[in-house]
């Protein structure tokens, strides 16, 4: 079984550097077929502009991306001047204008330039990879997913249950020390600002740094007030973890990539092009449909890894089966055959605020338009539009009462059931400290404020018709406020954060600190909500296993040796702590309020009077 292992690892470990290096295995020739997505008389501004460059063959993307950027910028400003625009002038007043030809025939965005540069260098490539994509998807996904198998399943071999296999001394899941783990944070945000927005990067720096002295700051005026001890750091140390931060090292510059600089990772789009137009009806694939198969992929291989590893507890094979359900078809094969048919691509489950975006207007403009298709006597995108609101208003309240956080956070969220299997080796890396529970209060209780102000403002956007929003004696923007929401949180922390520090801080800090529908779910469960988890305390070893693998950083031990119940706000329910219990100490009780009373004969030793022996 050893040697099965260490040969799937060799095979898994050649995939993944296949799939890294293979985003320089192309050439790219500007041609008629590199520019046939651009508008008319973008095709022909940007062959005048490029002059000897058009046909010119590059021998790699980066040198292609190097070459085209600033041609697009000439080509935007060539337009603009064609139209009689003077480029130093920020307002569109057009003079030279062909008759019967619009603004935007014309007029290149910021946007447009950085859409073209993916589709662009996507259209333009060729050589090794481009006509060999079959075997690439080959070898990089079927191959590097049999490799992981090969690893994984041998672990059927061993006795079912937890083990004390030294999670706190492998250079894998050892982790990082708590104070190293602010920094990065720290770091990792203030430079995606600059790379992401160079021209404007003190702005999104100034947001950046306010945001985090204003959380600081309460933090430090509450722990004053209560004199609270300060923080320790963990035991953990940077050397031997160097697996570990290598791994996060690469989700961190993978998430940057992708929603920044997606042209250059056209290579990988172009993967994974065959199956998006099968599903899609001949639509090409982007780098979102990347990010979704590469999700669904790695959710289903770490999705074994989980059911084998927790395989003698039902409930965890129960919640790991329905996130793979809920990811392959609402997340996934769903919105694809929606968008197929001409309708709004929507996943079914992800309710507002998670969706942050369902009252944006282009969002409401999809789902409100009228088509040929018919759902319950409803168009479908009004049916999609009014199943949102439903989500919302009544879905998410009552089962949250019923079930608690779990229902969603547990068995039905994709970010969830990222956390749940890829992130499930990093688990017992979340923090416990009473000050990881202060900030992770202040934090998502700000993101949750900060998502309200965003809704009242588009909606106003929407219903006026005017951007500009003066609440609360501050002028907001509609198209700013969006920007810097998707940009903070819904890039930055959701991703590039949330996901990439899965190695370096647990698998759940999105969750726990930013995500706000866990925070309004958690509001629900902590003060109306028939879920808790309940402990037998005269049963309890003090084994510390439930507190270690808790990946909400709740120290469940301290409840369980006190026989409380655990009603916590952070709490998504995910049932591991009652797993790894080598006593059952803990149970999962959703029932009836009266639950304490339920479960008070398995919190009491009983003694028959027939086994006390008098002396």
């Amino acid at each position: 079984m050893k040697s099965l292992k260490i040969l799937g690892l060799a095979i898994f470990l050649f995939s993944f550097g296949l799939f890294v290096v293979s985003i320089t295995l192309s050439q790219h020739v500007l041609n008629d077929a590199a520019i046939a997505s651009l508008k008319k008389y973008y095709k022909e501004t940007l062959k005048e502009q490029a002059g000897a460059q058009f046909g010119k063959e590059y021998s790699n993307n980066f040198t292609f991306i190097q070459e085209l950027k600033p041609l697009l910028k000439k080509t935007q400003e060539a337009l603009e001047k064609k139209a009689g625009i003077d480029p130093a002038n920020n307002v569109w007043n057009a003079t030279n204008l062909p008759e019967g030809v619009s603004e935007w025939d014309y007029r290149m965005s910021d946007g447009d330039v950085k859409g073209y540069l993916a589709s662009i260098s996507k259209d333009s490539a060729t050589g090794l990879l481009p006509n060999n994509a079959g075997l690439f998807f080959f070898l990089i996904f079927i191959l590097g997913s049999i490799g992981a198998f090969m690893y994984i399943v041998p672990d059927v071999s061993k006795i079912p249950g937890i083990k004390h296999d030294g999670i706190f001394h492998s250079a894998v899941t050892k982790g990082i020390i708590p104070i190293l783990q602010m920094v990065l944070v720290t770091i990792t945000i203030a430079v995606t600002c600059y790379i992401m927005y160079s021209e404007g990067a003190l702005f999104y720096l100034k947001c950046t740094l306010l945001f985090t002295a204003a959380v600081l700051a309460l933090i430090y005026f509450k722990e004053s007030r209560e004199r609270k001890q300060p923080w320790a750091p963990g035991s953990s140390s940077i050397g031997n973890g160097w697996i570990g931060i290598i791994m996060g090292t690469f989700l961190i510059l993978f998430y940057i990539v992708l929603y920044f600089y997606p042209h250059y990772i056209t290579n990988w789009v172009l993967l994974v092009d065959p199956i998006k137009r099968a599903l899609s009806g001949g639509k090409p694939a982007d780098r979102w449909f990347l990010y979704g198969f590469l999700y669904c992929l790695v959710m289903i291989v770490m999705g074994v890894r989980m059911i084998i590893k927790y395989r003698h507890n039902r409930y965890q094979l129960f919640r790991t089966g329905s996130v793979l359900f809920f990811q392959l078809a609402f997340a996934f094969l769903i919105p694809e055959l929606l968008g197929r048919f001409n309708n709004p691509a929507v996943d079914l489950k992800n309710a507002w605020p998670l969706d942050y975006s369902f009252y944006y207007d282009y969002r409401l403009d999809a789902m409100l338009v009228q088509n040929d298709n018919y759902f319950l006597g409803m168009h479908v995108g009004t049916a999609m539009f009014v199943w949102g609101i439903l989500l919302t208003l009544v879905i998410v309240p009552f089962f949250t009462y019923y079930y608690g956080k779990r229902w969603y956070c547990s068995w039905v969220c994709g970010c969830g059931g990222l956390a749940e299997t890829l992130g499930d080796p990093f688990r017992q890396q979340s923090d416990k400290t009473l000050r990881a529970w202060r900030i992770e209060r202040y934090v998502i209780h700000t993101v949750m404020v900060f998502v309200f102000v965003l809704t009242i403002v588009v909606l106003y956007h929407y219903i006026s018709g005017n951007s500009k929003l003066d609440l609360w004696l501050v002028e907001f923007d509609a198209y700013q406020i969006r920007t810097w929401y998707g940009f903070l949180i819904g890039s930055i922390f959701a991703g590039v954060v949330g996901t990439g520090f899965y190695p370096l801080m647990g698998n759940r800090m999105w969750c726990r600190y930013g995500c706000p529908l866990a925070g309004i779910m958690g509001i629900v469960q902590r003060f109306k909500s028939r879920f808790r988890i309940t402990t037998n305390g005269g049963q309890c070893i003090s084994c510390g296993n439930c507190s270690t693998y808790c990946e909400m950083g709740i120290d469940v031990r301290h409840y369980a040796q006190r026989g409380q119940d655990i009603v916590r706000a952070s709490c998504v329910g995910c049932g591991v702590c009652s797993a790894v219990c080598p006593r059952g100490v803990l149970r999962l009780e959703n029932s009836s309020e009266d639950t304490g009373d339920r479960a008070l004969d398995v919190r009491n030793v009983h003694v028959k009077m027939e086994d006390v022996t008098y002396l």
